[in-house]
């Protein structure tokens, strides 16, 4: 049974292995190891990751007290981190996650993400249409994503 709670700081090290799989063991059929490298190093600033997790307070998913995955959704309907840890895919956690952003922002305005090779289908799937094609910068290397809109 998947649990969905609010965020809680203290999960920090969890969140971060959360998004390294996501992006290292999901991400990787779509984009090179420079690139995955790139967007989510090995090495990273704790108190940076800290910070922005502070910041954007994303949803937490648990499965058995494991956590499993994780997605925000700002005022403005931005979904800035959305991702499922790599070894828990297709267990229904994404919808989950996206189910509680919609009842979380049923007055927000229109949601929104920049999202990514891997993650464009369950996009499509959820109701979210292709605005563009973008290429995105992180730490000098190019990746591509999608900007889209829940319609």
């Amino acid at each position: 049974m998947i649990r969905i709670t609010q965020y809680k700081h203290d999960y920090y090290d969890e969140l971060r292995e959360v998004f390294f799989t996501a992006i290292h063991q999901v991400a990787n059929h779509h984009y090179n190891s420079q690139q995955l490298h790139a967007w989510a190093p090995v090495n990273y600033d704790k108190p940076s990751w800290a910070k922005r997790l502070d910041s954007i307070k994303p949803f937490m998913a648990f499965i058995d007290n494991k956590l499993v995955g994780y997605a925000d959704v700002q005022k403005d309907g931005y979904i800035d981190h959305f991702f499922v840890h790599g070894d828990y895919q297709q267990l229904g956690i994404a919808k989950a996650l996206m189910n509680k952003i919609i009842e979380s922002s049923v007055n927000s305005k229109p949601l929104y993400s920049h999202v990514s090779l891997s993650a464009y289908d369950f996009f499509k799937a959820q109701g979210f249409i292709e605005i563009n094609t973008q290429q995105a910068t992180i730490n000098a290397i190019q990746l591509t994503n999608f900007l889209m809109q829940k319609i």
